[in-house]
Parts: C-alpha cells; sequence; structure tokens
C-alpha cells in the first residue's frame, strides 16, 4: 500500500508511511459502526462493488445523477433456474459522489416477471429519479416495457412496469431513451417482422406512464431497408434527434428530427449523413450540437477507415462535413466520443498502435491539432482506450483496457489529457482497480466534479458465482478514492480548510483520508492528538505548495479505540487574515 501524503508533489520528507489502527478496547468505547460503503482508496483495494449478487450482472447502462455520481442499470440473471434457464431481470442502483451505493446491496429490482428482460436503458426524470426501460418477452414476442423509479428507488408505476408499445407480429429491442424536458422521456428501439425487416419506432411515455404516441408508437420512416444501432439526443425542445444505420450493402448513416408531438421535421426520409457512395461503418455517434441540430460522427471506409464528423441544424440542413482525423496509411478506427466542454465534441481514435485523442470546437476548429493528442505508446501493456469523458476545464479523461503484464488479466486506466493537449499522468495511465484476479472489460467513463468514475463488468468471480459490475472513481490528480474538496470562501477564493475525515468513525483496520486546502504556499503541522490534548502522531509537517493536499493515515500501528483530533496548524498565518499559529481541527472516531 503506498502512502498518500499529498495529491500534489510534497517534500520527499513527509511521503513515510503514516499508520493507524485500533487496538481491542472495552465495550464502552464502541460506536456505530461505519458504512463499508465508499469508493476505494487505493487500487489494490479493487474498486466498488456496485452489484455481486449470483450469476451474471452485464450489459450495464449509466447516466451521471448531476451530483457527482451515477444511476446505472443492468440486466440480472439471479433469478435463472434450472427450471428457467432463460429467465433474467432488470436492476438498478444509484451510487453518490462519495461512492455509497444508495439503493441498497445489489441495487433494486426494476422488473422481475417470468421471461427474458434485456438491454435496459435509462434517463434521468428532472427530480432525482430515473426513467428505465427495456426489452420484455413476458408474453412471447419483445415489447418495450418502461418502469419510474423515484429518488429513493422505489418504482412509480405498476409491479414490473408499463408496456411503452406493442406490435403483435414484431419484436422490440434495444431501446435508447432521452428525457422530453417535461417530466416524462422519449424512447427509440428497432421493431423486426418478417414483412418489412428491421424498423425504428419511437415512443413518448409522461410520469404517469401513458403512452403519448398511441398504443404502437410512431414509425421513423426513411428509406426501404433495414435500420439498425439508433443514437438518440434531446432536441432542446421537448422531441428529439437520432441516427441509425441504414441498410447493409451498401451503408450508410441516416438522421431524423422528431418533435414532441411525434412528427418527422426532416422529411418522411430523414436526411443522409453519409450517402452510398461511401461504406460508413456502423460505428457512429451523436452528440450535441447547434440548436435543435446535432453533430455526427462517423467512420469513412471508402479507402483508408477515417473519422468524419457532420454537423446538421435544427432543419436537417448540412451546416459542416471534415476529418477528425487526416487519412494515412493506417486505419483510423474511433473508439469513443462524447460532449465536451463549451459546445466542443472530444473524439478517440485508435489505429492499431497509438491511441489519440480530438477535441472539436463548436465551430469546427480542430483545437488539439491536425493529428490530435497521442495518448498510449506502442509499447507491450499499452492501453486501448475507448470511452471518454469530460473534465469540466476544456480536457479529457480517457478510459480503456490494458494487459497488467504481472497478472496477464485486463484492468481498467485511465488517462487525463489537459485542455493544453499534455498528458497529467505517465504514458501507460493509473490503474482504477489492481490486483484482481480476472478481466475488467467493458469500461464506460462518466465525468464528476474534480475527476472520472469508471464502471466496468467485472470476471474476478466469474467461475463461481458469475459477472459482477465494479465502479471506481479517480481525482484529477490520478488518485482513486473520494472527491477532491472545492472550498471556496468570499468571491470564491480559495480559504484555508480542513475537511472531514474520511470515513468516519473508521473501522479497525481501515485507511483514513484527511484532505486540506491551502489559499497561498505555507509550512503547516497536521498532528493527532488523544481527548486530553496531548499529541499522539505528526502525520505531516513542511511546506506545501497552494492547492489541495491529502493525507492517508494507513492500518498497522495500534490505537486504542476512542476519540482523536487531526489539527492543522499554521505557525506562518497561511492565509489572508489568519493569525500564525491558526489551528483547525476535526474529530475521528476509532472503533473496533
Amino acid at each position: 500500500m503506498h502512502t498518500l501524503v499529498s495529491a500534489l508533489r510534497t517534500p520527499r520528507a513527509l511521503r513515510s508511511r503514516v499508520f493507524l489502527a485500533v487496538a481491542l478496547g472495552s465495550f464502552a468505547l464502541l460506536a456505530p459502526a461505519p458504512a463499508s460503503a465508499g469508493w476505494p482508496l487505493h487500487p489494490d483495494d479493487g474498486g466498488l462493488p456496485l452489484c455481486t449478487a449470483a450469476d451474471y450482472q452485464w450489459y450495464a447502462q449509466a447516466i451521471e445523477d448531476g451530483s457527482g455520481g451515477l444511476f446505472v442499470v443492468w440486466r440480472d440473471d439471479r433469478g435463472r433456474t434450472v427450471s428457467l434457464p432463460n429467465n433474467s431481470d432488470v436492476y438498478a442502483q444509484h451510487v453518490s459522489a462519495a461512492g455509497v451505493p444508495l439503493w441498497g446491496a445489489n441495487g433494486v429490482a426494476v422488473c422481475t416477471d417470468l421471461g427474458t428482460q434485456d438491454r435496459p436503458a435509462l434517463c434521468g426524470d428532472g427530480a432525482g429519479g430515473v426513467y428505465v426501460a427495456w426489452s420484455d418477452g413476458r408474453t412471447g414476442n419483445n415489447d418495450i416495457w418502461a418502469q419510474h423509479l423515484n429518488a429513493a428507488g422505489a418504482p412509480q408505476w405498476l409491479v414490473n412496469g408499463f408496456r411503452a408499445a406493442r406490435l403483435d407480429a414484431a419484436n422490440d429491442y434495444a431501446p435508447s431513451l432521452v428525457s422530453d424536458g417535461a417530466g416524462g422521456f422519449l424512447t427509440v428501439w428497432y421493431s423486426y417482422d418478417a414483412a418489412t425487416g428491421t424498423r425504428l419506432r419511437a415512443q413518448r411515455m409522461n410520469a404517469a406512464g401513458f403512452q403519448l404516441w398511441g398504443t404502437t408508437g410512431v414509425a421513423i420512416g426513411g428509406p426501404a431497408g433495414n435500420q439498425t444501432d439508433p443514437r438518440v439526443l434531446a432536441d432542446g425542445a421537448g422531441g428529439m434527434v437520432l441516427s441509425w444505420v441504414q441498410g447493409s450493402t451498401p451503408r450508410s448513416i441516416r438522421a431524423q428530427r422528431v418533435s414532441g408531438a411525434g412528427a418527422a421535421q426532416w422529411g418522411t426520409m430523414g436526411v443522409a449523413v453519409t450517402d452510398t457512395t461511401r461504406a460508413a461503418s456502423r460505428t457512429h455517434y451523436l452528440a450535441p450540437g447547434l440548436a435543435g441540430g446535432a453533430r455526427f460522427l462517423v467512420h469513412d471506409t471508402a479507402i483508408v477507415p477515417t473519422p468524419w464528423y457532420r454537423d446538421l441544424d435544427g432543419t436537417g440542413a448540412s451546416v459542416r462535413w471534415a476529418q477528425v482525423l487526416p487519412a494515412t496509411a493506417w486505419s483510423e478506427i474511433m473508439t469513443g466520443a462524447c460532449a465536451g466542454d463549451s459546445g466542443a465534441t472530444l473524439v478517440s481514435t485508435t489505429n492499431g498502435g497509438f491511441e489519440s485523442v480530438q477535441r472539436i470546437a463548436a465551430d469546427g476548429t480542430l483545437d488539439w491539432g491536425p493529428h490530435g493528442q497521442p495518448v498510449s505508446p506502442d509499447t507491450l501493456g499499452r492501453t486501448m482506450y475507448v470511452t471518454l469523458a469530460r473534465d469540466g476545464a476544456g480536457g479529457a479523461y480517457l478510459v480503456g483496457t490494458a494487459v497488467d503484464t504481472t497478472t496477464h488479466f485486463y484492468e481498467v486506466r485511465a488517462q487525463h489529457v489537459r485542455w493544453d493537449r499534455s498528458l497529467a499522468w505517465e504514458d501507460e495511465g493509473r490503474t482504477f482497480a489492481s490486483a484482481v484476479t480476472g478481466d475488467q472489460q467493458a469500461p464506460q467513463a462518466f465525468a464528476t466534479d474534480h475527476g472520472v468514475i469508471a464502471l466496468w463488468q467485472d470476471y474476478r468471480t466469474v467461475a463461481t458465482t458469475g459477472l459482477d459490475l465494479y465502479a471506481q472513481r479517480m481525482d484529477s490528480t490520478g488518485t482513486p478514492g473520494v472527491p477532491v474538496l472545492d472550498v471556496q470562501g468570499a468571491g470564491g477564493a480559495n480559504v484555508l480548510a480542513l475537511a472531514a475525515p474520511w470515513p468516519n468513525p473508521a473501522r479497525s483496520g481501515a485507511a483514513v483520508t484527511l484532505r486540506f486546502t491551502l489559499p497561498v504556499a505555507a509550512r503547516v503541522t497536521l498532528a493527532l492528538h488523544d481527548v486530553a490534548g496531548r499529541r499522539v502522531r505528526v502525520l505531516a509537517d513542511g511546506a506545501f505548495a497552494a492547492g489541495d493536499h491529502r493525507v492517508r493515515i494507513e492500518d498497522g500501528e495500534a490505537l486504542a479505540p476512542g476519540l482523536y483530533f487531526a489539527r492543522l496548524t499554521t505557525p506562518q498565518g497561511a492565509a489572508p487574515g489568519t493569525a500564525p499559529g491558526t489551528a483547525l481541527t476535526r474529530r475521528i472516531v476509532i472503533v473496533r
């Protein structure tokens, strides 16, 4: 276990190990045991388990909750039995910014009806809860069903949900959801029947669960031929913009805008994002763009695969069609895309030897040069970045997988590209969870305050209890654990601050993290005192730069259970208006 004395570059003398443990004490000294949940504070801790129920938990989807945490839904096979081998359910979890699973151990049931419930998706309800939709085979054919969970994770509609649409001759699959901005949601899915093939349909449902576009939803339209792989984005006016793969040979990408009343806005055929003269890849992404429109990111595979983007305005007119990276002798494969800051779009690519990231400004400028910013060298154990998230300051977090050269299992890693294209961390990136016996796969990245959250499919117990879901948070310094606190004073200036210890109370053998913020560089002392005021141990003593710092108190050296005080003193007066000797104090309770 590494000792973390500061999230910044701190004096070498302060990097010694600091230990905190608990000796067995009397029952009278016991305090209520703390919750075991919370972001682990070291990669060796293995990440935060979101669901480790029996059998497989997979096909997870997640969205940011707006407060630094995540809502997660997944297909769950814990109800599968010998007599019901195809039975699968839908479960959900809400994990807070502090890493606390708020909807109980292993999540809450969204639908546990008989049959196969599969490929769930979700969107926020605007009131702290979520809407969830999925493909459901309970009646024989697959239909789209939905449920509304409130902020406490309680279902608001009938047990096992309402049907979003029913087409007796068709099977419906893979819904995508967006909020309609009025307390309800919009969903699009693909529907297959033998007569027409695979076609897209859509539905709008309100907060009461009523189908606003009829019992069968509405057809998206478009040319004859199969329509698959839809992507959807709210248009800000109660409707949505969507794109899909049209046809198979040749294949193209098309788009449509649908109003809040279910009417096609870009003609009955929609508009072409790519045309049939170019063999478009199935891989495409949709990002916010001009008002009522969108930015579409696609592959041009006519000669050498190269990512392009097209901007369409609210009328469906093409504003811009340009390359993300120039064509080279190597195929440039787009691996991920997401909305960036200030209207920009972030795109990650690979050419089989190097990974790169590009930021496309709202006006189409390639901010990070014509070739983007390389982020992973062509070395043994290099990271293949497949998902990314904005960092809130014009940069990007990239998350992917790499083979650990010691364990030979895949692990999830991240890299931080700052706004100026510089890499914040070492070439191989930072690991979310190490020393795990089993692969970590299918990672997803989500923005959170001063950091990034990764969600992944975990194989560590696949041979015994099945696949599980894990997550971990990494702050802007590349350190796993609790969020960095942005302590602000009057007028927004940083102030001298000592954050609450975490976790607190602390169990026997548990590590405790203390964070402090300095508005200017200063010499500080952080010490642990007992209830009599005696100094028990010096945790940090030296000169620190302005900004956020943290001290990790680790297990190993016994202290009696009881009450302790962490005291931060600034002999020189580390904040404007504070006198020399200013002290800030936080209580720490140690329990057996």
